[in-house]
């Protein structure tokens, strides 16, 4: 990929919704889009998150996702409604699951001398236990020992990657996989 031109465009910031608790929830705008802008791939991104590396690289690494899953001739899985999520499985499967799962969803407070409330951000198309599964695939896949994810994950999406991982070394997936993708070629 490194030598497919892409151009990196700020876009609007996203809005949130202010509760009558001082709870703010983004609404469902994209955090970041792919399209080609002639022989080259267009990628936007919200700029508050450059306050976010680590949310930041998901977005970048979801839209260069598009960037590969453009040039697959079939269908994903489960059909073009699959898409988006089919694409943060490419994210995982370029060696972003981490930075994915940690974005996925994101809970903080703040409390001053005259309010206090919450925040709340989900971001990408899985839930915080399928990037865990994912994760606990690239490892298997990679021949990578998942604990080697410890230090980077949340703690609680370590323990769900550990279960992941148990399970996916009981039924052997990492061999489904390549035995299925070998007879698919």
């Amino acid at each position: 990929m490194e030598d497919w031109p892409v151009s990196l465009v700020p876009q609007a910031e996203r809005a949130g919704r202010v509760s009558s608790v001082g709870n703010v929830q983004h609404t469902g705008a994209a955090a970041g889009t792919f399209s080609h802008s002639g022989n080259s791939g267009k990628v936007t991104y919200d700029p508050a998150l450059i306050k976010k590396p680590a949310a930041l690289i998901a977005v970048f690494a979801h839209e260069l996702g598009h960037y590969i899953c453009e040039n697959i001739q079939e269908d994903p899985p489960g059909g073009w409604d699959l898409l988006e999520p089919a694409t943060d499985v490419t994210a995982c499967y370029l060696g972003f699951g981490v930075f994915s799962a940690n974005a996925a969803f994101d809970l903080t407070n703040h409390t001053d001398f005259d309010s206090q409330g919450w925040q709340s951000n989900k971001l990408g198309y899985l839930t915080e236990a399928e990037w865990s599964f994912n994760i606990a695939l690239f490892c298997a896949l990679r021949g990578i020992d998942h604990s080697l994810a410890k230090p980077h994950l949340k703690a609680h999406l370590f323990n769900e990657v550990k279960k992941a991982a148990a399970y996916a070394a009981k039924h052997d997936l990492a061999t489904a996989i390549r035995t299925d993708a070998a007879r698919r070629s």
